[in-house]
């Protein structure tokens, strides 16, 4: 098929077809191909300028030659696509169809596919059986198959990847078995692939591992573009998030999170917050600093558990009583907000395990090498627990959570968040209940019975089965 004098399109040109939506260098190779036709390259030119819709529609209606170059840029270029490519412009195209080359119809059509989303429909249904009538005739198929398809459905690429999901086929396969040709990587089987992989993620249950989180994070699935304003990312979190109120989900849907938008208490002003958690309902964010907030609960836990263990048997008894107080709490979503205090030795150690563990909302604990603080927001209760030795202490009355969860708080001393905020507020005759961690359980009774007075919770979840036993009357 001769381009002009010069230049001859080889065999394999029909294969070419599959490769007309790449971009960058394939795109720019495909280019200077067409570019060997002085009519595609005058066209290519005066498109590439951004006429006038009417303006185009004039060069679309006084020469069918300007119909390729257009195909193609609408092709490469969605904005362009979303500009010009409308119900009238496919009337004016298809009142040349016994002009068209096959290229040129092949092109438009593909253009047609790859341009199909979820969002809004650039064509209506009957334009776009103008432009498949011609194919159907050729295939010996009616419009039915195109409807399993998807095609023309207000939402293709959800009917068409349920379809693909149905008969368990890929959709690149489907398309190849009904004569259909995209390029591998063309929008509408990227934008397939991902809502079949969204689909999957549905059906998972949060609270076990899965290798779903892994392909996302290698494939970098997450950066691309979704529906309306949003990325594939967004999505995932509401997914995750919106799965069940509970905040006992795996580590890995954890990790997975903050891999792609980060801790959001770290900083509302950073540019990884203004792109991922502002999109995102308040009260999912609510959630997962909750789900955070028990992940934190665990790590602090696994920080004193070896203290517990090294120490006498009734040093162990106390781990588990303490561990069954603060599990218990957060299981029941009463634990609103969290901070961990970690010395540089711990998190030294936490970043060798597990250097993808996001850190950054943790504040440097100076002054004791080994022990590890938390601060726990229960309603208007707030207790600051310590490892090893340390006194529980629960405030009623308290005004210093903005200091303890200021992201810019980087660095606190072990005393002046214990003895010290314990001793300003006895000062400003605002006590705090400071308890030892006696073996006899004392100190969890004096704990649940002040908690209980403006929070409702199943005290049996606080308690270990030696205390639940020890108490029942």
């Amino acid at each position: 098929m001769k381009i002009n004098a010069k230049f001859i399109l080889p065999e394999w040109k029909e294969d070419l077809l599959i490769w007309e939506n790449l971009k960058d260098k394939v795109t720019d190779t495909l280019l200077q191909i067409y570019n060997g036709s002085h009519s595609f390259a005058k066209y290519h030119n005066i498109f590439r300028k951004n006429p006038t819709k009417k303006d185009l529609q004039n060069f679309i209606k006084q020469d069918v030659d300007s119909i390729l170059p257009f195909a193609f840029i609408a092709n490469a270029d969605s904005r362009f696509y979303k500009n010009y490519f409308d119900n009238e412009l496919v009337d004016l195209i298809f009142e040349k169809s016994d002009q068209l080359s096959e290229r040129t119809y092949k092109l438009i059509m593909t253009t047609v596919i790859n341009n199909l989303n979820d969002d809004d429909q650039q064509i209506s249904n009957n334009s776009k059986r103008i432009v498949f009538a011609k194919y159907n005739e050729e295939n010996n198929k009616d419009q039915n198959k195109l409807n399993l398809l998807g095609f023309f459905n207000n939402k293709p690429i959800n009917k068409f990847a349920s379809y693909c999901q149905k008969i368990d086929l890929d959709p690149k396969t489907i398309l190849l078995n009904n004569n259909l040709h995209l390029p591998i990587n063309s929008k509408f089987l990227k934008m397939t692939k991902i809502e079949i992989l969204l689909n999957k993620l549905r059906t998972l249950n949060f609270k076990e591992n899965n290798n779903l989180s892994r392909t996302i994070i290698q494939q970098n699935l997450y950066n691309s573009e979704y529906k309306s304003l949003d990325l594939v990312g967004h999505e995932i979190i509401r997914i995750i998030l919106m799965s069940n109120a509970s905040v006992d989900i795996h580590k890995s849907w954890i990790q997975l999170i903050l891999s792609i938008a980060s801790d959001p208490r770290s900083s509302d002003q950073s540019r990884q917050y203004q792109k991922w958690w502002l999109p995102i309902d308040k009260v999912l964010i609510d959630r997962f600093v909750r789900i955070l907030s028990h992940s934190e609960i665990l790590l602090f836990l696994e920080a004193i558990s070896e203290f517990a263990t090294s120490e006498n048997s009734e040093m162990s008894r106390m781990f588990e009583s303490r561990k069954q107080l603060l599990i218990g709490l957060s299981i029941q979503n009463k634990i609103e907000k969290s901070r961990l205090y970690l010395p540089a030795k711990v998190l030294k150690f936490l970043k060798q395990e597990n250097p993808k563990l996001d850190l950054s909302y943790v504040c440097n604990l100076q002054g004791e090498r080994n022990k590890c603080i938390i601060y726990l927001k229960i309603g208007d209760n707030h207790i600051i627990e310590g490892s090893h030795n340390c006194k529980i202490r629960l405030y009623s009355q308290f005004n210093s959570q903005n200091m303890l969860l200021n992201p810019r708080l980087k660095e606190l001393s072990y005393s002046k968040i214990t003895t010290g905020l314990e001793d300003m507020y006895w000062a400003n005759n605002k006590r705090p209940l400071s308890l030892v961690h006696h073996a006899n359980g004392k100190w969890k009774m004096k704990i649940i019975e002040v908690l209980s007075k403006n929070i409702d919770f199943k005290v049996d979840q606080l308690l270990t089965d030696q205390e639940i036993n020890y108490y029942r009357y």
